[in-house]
């Protein structure tokens, strides 16, 4: 508990007597151990070997409370009653030729409050080396204690903190890991999601190719149906002609029958002469009948074609007018393609922007980790430092015990 050291020996006896103005009085060395108190930073007494307490100076009084003349009326022990005083330490160093340096005592001052303080004392001896008292120097030690112990409070804070933060830490590199993995999945599907928005892009630029050249195709369409419906139009006129003609063509041929009847019956009139006649006259009568008959079919074959291209005109027309109506579907798919091929374009830039962002933060998130990671180290490191500080902050008070 106590170090002890060796103290200086004790001064000879005086084989001659002093010379003059050598010999002090006792008056003089009171002075001068007043001036020495006075000097001295920290609290001291002087006592016998017999515990009396011979000089108690202000700084004592005021350390212990008790004031001088209270102090001289008891024995230092019953001033400290301090848990030492039954094996007093001081009495054994003056008796060993020793002394303590700043050795830790728990103390009580006059109110009952326990203060701690640091001792040390050196012995008194006579001229033949018999000791005859002690002084005790007292620091006190409370606010030394106060620091000491704040610091051994800051460092288990500090140890507290450090494992909480390495613990953190090695959480926060865990859940680093799993952010990078899944930074790494993102990035992964943002890359295919870019490819297959490149596809997208592609494919729309073909519509719109595809869906330009279908209305390219369906305005060529509709310029031949119109020429188509044009050319039937003539037909059905031209057929309307041929009606006309052959309906002269059939009076023709009813009159020249008429007058083929009247050149027989002429014919048979004449008698032999008129023979060669009639026989001319049958001939045209059945030309005309031919003619008729010739004039019927064309009539019906006509009537045939002014049905069919009636029904083709029709068919021209409501072709022509779903043309149209495919025409302006086909020309809103070509808006509608285009706006999605712009928004394709829109898309593979996001994309390209997303899959940029994505690598990002796959880099970010391996620096983060990386950064965890030494952060946990120097946490770690930390810990075993506020250890180590406890260790010798521990020493460091134990010495002082």
């Amino acid at each position: 508990m106590f170090g002890l050291f060796k103290s200086p020996p004790a001064l000879p006896a005086r084989e001659s007597k002093p010379k003059q103005g050598e010999d002090v009085s006792k008056e003089e060395r009171m002075r001068m151990l007043e001036a020495i108190a006075a000097a001295m930073p920290d609290p001291y007494y002087v006592r016998d070997m017999d515990y009396n307490i011979l000089y108690w100076p202000p700084s004592i009084a005021k350390l212990t409370g008790y004031s001088e003349e209270e102090a001289k009326k008891l024995k230092c022990y019953e001033v400290y009653k301090a848990d030492v005083c039954q094996d007093c330490p001081t009495q054994k160093c003056v008796l060993q030729g020793r002394f303590l340096k700043d050795a830790a005592v728990d103390i009580f001052d006059k109110q009952g409050n326990r203060l701690n303080i640091l001792v040390s004392n050196a012995g008194i001896y006579d001229e033949q080396g018999k000791p005859i008292g002690a002084v005790e120097i007292v620091k006190d030690n409370r606010k030394h204690q106060q620091v000491m112990h704040a610091i051994d409070s800051t460092a288990q804070q500090l140890s507290a903190l450090s494992r909480e933060l390495a613990t953190s830490s090695q959480e926060v590199a865990v859940h680093s890991g799993e952010v990078n993995h899944l930074s790494q999945s993102t990035k992964n599907l943002t890359g295919e999601s870019l490819e297959k928005s490149k596809v997208v892009q592609q494919q729309a630029t073909q519509c719109v190719q595809y869906s330009g050249n279908i209305a390219s195709a369906a305005d060529d369409i509709r310029s031949s149906m119109q020429t188509s419906l044009t050319n039937m139009l003539l037909l059905e006129k031209k057929s309307t002609e041929v009606k006309d003609i052959t309906s002269i063509i059939e009076n023709i041929a009813g009159q020249t029958n008429l007058l083929a009847l009247n050149a027989a019956i002429e014919a048979a009139r004449a008698g032999e002469q008129g023979r060669g006649f009639a026989v001319v006259a049958e001939e045209v009568r059945k030309l005309a009948e031919m003619s008729s008959r010739s004039v019927k079919d064309i009539n019906t074959t006509l009537s045939e074609i002014g049905r069919l291209v009636q029904v083709s005109t029709e068919a021209l027309k409501a072709t022509g007018e779903s043309l149209n109506q495919g025409t302006e579907n086909i020309q809103r798919f070509n808006v509608f393609i285009t706006e999605i091929a712009a928004a394709s374009n829109s898309l593979v830039a996001t994309m390209q922007q997303v899959n940029q962002f994505s690598n990002d933060t796959f880099a970010n998130s391996s620096n983060r980790t990386d950064a965890m990671e030494q952060v946990s180290k120097a946490a770690r490191e930390l810990s075993h430092i506020a250890q180590s500080l406890q260790s010798e902050i521990a020493i460091l008070v134990n010495d002082k015990m």
